[in-house]
C-alpha cells in the first residue's frame, strides 16, 4: 500500500507500474480532492492494440482522460495494467466536460500486490 499526497499542482508522469516488481491487479482510491488521470498507449502495448484517436490537441494521440473525484476507486488489470501507461498531468485546474475544476490537496491510495521473487526492500 502506498498514500500518496498532492498539491494543487503536482503531477503524475505517465508510467507503467513496474512490471517486473508488481502482478496483475493495481487499485488506485481516490481519498480526497480531484484530478484528471490520463491514460496512454504504452511504448511496449500489445502491436494488435488499435488505440482509439483523441481530436482534442492538447493530448497525444490515443490518450483517454478520467476524472477522478473524492471517493472514487478505479482497478488496472489486463491490457489496462500492461499496456496503458497512467499519469497525472501537472496543472492548477482541469476542465471535464465543459467545467473548470480547481485543485486542491489530493491523496489517493495505491495498493499492489509485489511478485514472489521480488525483494520487497526497496
Amino acid at each position: 500500500m502506498i498514500a500518496n499526497h498532492y498539491y494543487p499542482n503536482d503531477g503524475l508522469v505517465s508510467h507503467v507500474d513496474l512490471v517486473n516488481r508488481f502482478a496483475d491487479g493495481i487499485v488506485v482510491a481516490s481519498i480526497s480532492g480531484s484530478c484528471i488521470m490520463e491514460f496512454s498507449p504504452s511504448d511496449n502495448a500489445n502491436q494488435n492494440h488499435q488505440p482509439k484517436v483523441n481530436q482534442n490537441h492538447h493530448q497525444p494521440a490515443g490518450t483517454i482522460e478520467m476524472f477522478l473525484q473524492q471517493g472514487d476507486l478505479i482497478g488496472l488489470s489486463g491490457e489496462a495494467r500492461w499496456d496503458w501507461k497512467h499519469g497525472i498531468p501537472v496543472r492548477l485546474n482541469d476542465q471535464w466536460q465543459g467545467e473548470i475544476y480547481p485543485r486542491t490537496e489530493r491523496i489517493s491510495v495505491t495498493l499492489r500486490r509485489l511478485l514472489p521473487q521480488t525483494d520487497e526492500s526497496f
